[in-house]
């Protein structure tokens, strides 16, 4: 079977794997009405095989690690489920994580109870990011559609997965300063998340939480007028919150993900599925007010987003460890110094109802967590779906850590809500 070269976040992902996160991504779609199971399934398996990584599994090898490509059946892939309580089981089974054994790197399983359709779909966090997992999804619904339609299919996009593909659209001069950018600027990451100590009977928790639509459209308007932006305004919520839960930290430090797209032009079209992400820190003074917070933040992230190699710093170093080193030697030394933010946050961006329509049902409610944190990490992931904000985190703990998790985002939504009223 064909092998596919592991690429540096591939590997970033097979070491972070074990100590930060489950690796798993998790999508959740409600829809009216019935999901026809045939035409997903072959959708679904036109994708995956014009998609090698989605049917491959990671093979650890000590000078270099790879892909290895795999027979699949497609029923593993795509679950149907009919039963009286779709919203509870979907709930449950959103809380899965990916067996790394599996020869497929997607599971989807839909819930029904013949009046609404339920779809959650797990993808592995190794393969891709939560910008591709949205495009994964468009283009698996425009093919559904297009089989309905009888109409020609879509090729999902298949070019390169490497971190070089950032650089492509660099002049010279700068494509050079760019990758010796090997500085990892160390930025202030003492802040930790109150969860408890107890590690017994730990399972896997996701909350979420919405900012209904009224409330949204106000602070849209609120942003536009003092020219901010949506993520500035949940960072500043999460600082306020964190410090109302834990007084004791009063600088917070938190980190919020950076898309490295945004230096690729045309990346639906001209890179493979895969990871192209980087860090920005900030640290703030948590005791202020919000609108102080609030203003403190905008104007650290204006001007990390000013710099012209913005979120690019160590990067090459990643680069040179895990492309010159052999792999065991690389692994440690990377582990050793490699920073994960204790606290941050994924902001995804808009999931417009209209680029994830199935042809003769409609979609209501549409969210993406990022993958489950072991403690004592912490990530919270926001998306805006039909004029509302879900934010919603998940951790692997106990009880206690979840009412802590939901006194928290309890808190996340009434400090963006202090933010409208008072049209900070």
């Amino acid at each position: 079977m064909e092998k596919l070269k592991a690429e540096l976040y591939d590997k970033l992902n097979y070491m972070v794997k074990t100590n930060y996160f489950d690796g798993t991504i998790h999508g959740y779609l409600k829809f009216s009405g019935l999901i026809d199971k045939n035409v997903l399934s072959e959708a679904l398996q036109f994708m995956i095989d014009k998609i090698p990584v989605l049917h491959s599994r990671f093979q650890y090898h000590k000078i270099k690690p790879y892909w290895q490509v795999e027979n699949y059946n497609i029923n593993d892939a795509l679950y149907y489920e009919e039963c009286s309580n779709p919203e509870e089981l979907a709930n449950e089974h959103i809380l899965t994580t990916l067996d790394e054994n599996s020869n497929l790197r997607i599971k989807i399983k839909i819930f029904t109870d013949n009046k609404i359709s339920i779809m959650v779909i797990l993808i592995d966090h190794a393969c891709i990011d939560g910008d591709d997992f949205k495009y994964f999804i468009k283009t698996l619904f425009k093919n559904y559609n297009s089989i309905i339609n009888n109409t020609e299919k879509i090729a999902p996009k298949n070019g390169p997965r490497g971190i070089d593909q950032i650089y492509n659209d660099f002049s010279p001069l700068d494509k050079i300063k760019a990758k010796n950018l090997i500085t990892y600027p160390r930025y202030e990451n003492k802040t930790y998340f109150p969860w408890s100590k107890a590690e017994e009977n730990a399972i896997n928790i996701l909350i979420r939480k919405k900012l209904e639509n009224n409330d949204l459209l106000k602070l849209e308007k609120i942003i536009e007028k003092k020219d901010i932006t949506l993520t500035d305004s949940v960072l500043a919520a999460m600082i306020k919150s964190l410090y109302e839960l834990d007084k004791n930290q009063e600088i917070i430090s938190i980190a919020s993900i950076v898309n490295l797209r945004r230096y690729i032009k045309e990346a639906d079209q001209t890179t493979g599925m895969t990871n192209y992400f980087s860090l920005m820190g900030i640290k703030i003074t948590a005791s202020s007010t919000i609108e102080d917070i609030l203003k403190e933040v905008t104007d650290q992230t204006k001007k990390e987003k000013n710099k012209k190699f913005f979120a690019l710093n160590g990067i090459p170093l990643l680069t040179f460890a895990f492309k010159y080193l052999p792999f065991f030697i690389a692994l440690p030394i990377v582990k050793n110094n490699y920073v994960d933010a204790k606290v941050s946050l994924s902001s995804m961006g808009e999931l417009k109802k209209e680029e994830y329509q199935l042809e003769g049902i409609e979609l209501n409610d549409f969210f993406i967590s990022g993958a489950i944190k072991y403690k004592p990490y912490f990530l919270m992931s926001c998306t805006t779906f039909n004029d509302e904000l879900s934010f919603s985190a998940a951790i692997k703990g106990t009880e206690t850590d979840k009412k802590i998790l939901d006194e928290y985002l309890d808190k996340v939504l009434e400090n963006l809500k202090k933010i409208i009223e008072k049209g900070a």
